[in-house]
């Protein structure tokens, strides 16, 4: 810092000697003429800066016009169960669905599947059978791997719905997810950015080597690795699946994800 001073004051001290001297030793001259004022200059009125643009994003595709237009919101139930009935070729695996407000139950679960907790009253499906099941005791538990026997009836659902088939429907029932979507508190949000959001994520779980190791601080299980602890609601839940129910719906995602992309395409440019 005192260098800077000096530097400072050095500088300062030369400009004041400097005008000094100019001052008197300069020779006399005549007086001024007076001159004529300069134009006064026009300064540019600055223009403000352009608000920065979002770079437009893909959205889905309108499908073509259907022979059933799609039901109000509030009367879609019908709608969904008998499209998934014709999806499965079978009656028997609806009774995994809540038939009650599925769609906006669907899309809240979605919503909240990043998240750390899903709410149980926002579950489109029932949750699997009996208790989950673990091995060891106090010093050292850990997921049974009979635990992942639980799981498969939705393991039969993934398998006979066809991942090409289910965007489909999704694609032509679109706006009833939106309106959903946006009665969440989203006004003005593409619901499908943020189902493009929740498959990345999901297809990022850890698939930790077995047994998993658990602990039991009070009255739940929790992941003894901090790391897989921390994972969102939906990670987590896939983790408990059993390594290769996990495998199974991470392929069945990412057929999901490339049917989906297969229907986006950039929105039209503005009209200037």
């Amino acid at each position: 810092m005192k260098n800077f001073l000096w530097v400072g004051v050095g500088a300062l001290v030369v400009t004041l000697v400097s005008g000094i001297a100019y001052y008197f030793w300069q020779p006399a001259a005549p007086p001024p003429v007076a001159a004529t004022p300069p134009h006064p200059v026009v300064q540019a009125q600055q223009q403000p800066a352009p608000a920065p643009t979002t770079p437009p994003k893909p959205v889905l595709e309108s499908p073509p016009s259907a022979p059933t237009p799609l039901p109000p919101l509030d009367r879609s139930d019908g709608f969904m169960m008998d499209a998934l009935a014709t999806l499965l070729h079978s009656k028997t695996l609806l009774h995994l669905f809540d038939s009650e407000a599925i769609i906006s139950h669907l899309v809240a679960t979605i919503d909240n599947l990043p998240r750390r907790v899903v709410p149980a009253n926002a579950l489109p499906i029932q949750t699997p059978a009996g208790k989950f099941v673990v091995t060891g005791d106090e010093d050292h538990w850990a997921i049974s791997e009979a635990n992942a026997a639980r799981y498969a009836p939705y393991m039969r659902l993934v398998k006979a719905l066809d991942a090409q088939q289910l965007v489909a429907l999704y694609v032509h029932g679109y706006p009833l997810f939106q309106k959903a979507y946006e009665g969440l508190g989203y006004p003005g949000q593409y619901f499908n950015d943020r189902v493009m959001v929740v498959l990345d994520d999901l297809l990022a779980a850890p698939e930790p080597a077995v047994p998993v190791s658990l602990t039991r601080p009070k009255v739940f299980y929790l992941y003894a690795d901090p790391d897989l602890e921390q994972r969102s609601a939906g990670q987590r839940q896939l983790m408990r699946m059993g390594p290769a129910n996990e495998r199974r719906v991470k392929q069945w995602l990412r057929e999901i994800k490339a049917a989906l992309l297969t229907h986006l395409k950039m929105p039209p440019a503005p009209t200037p």
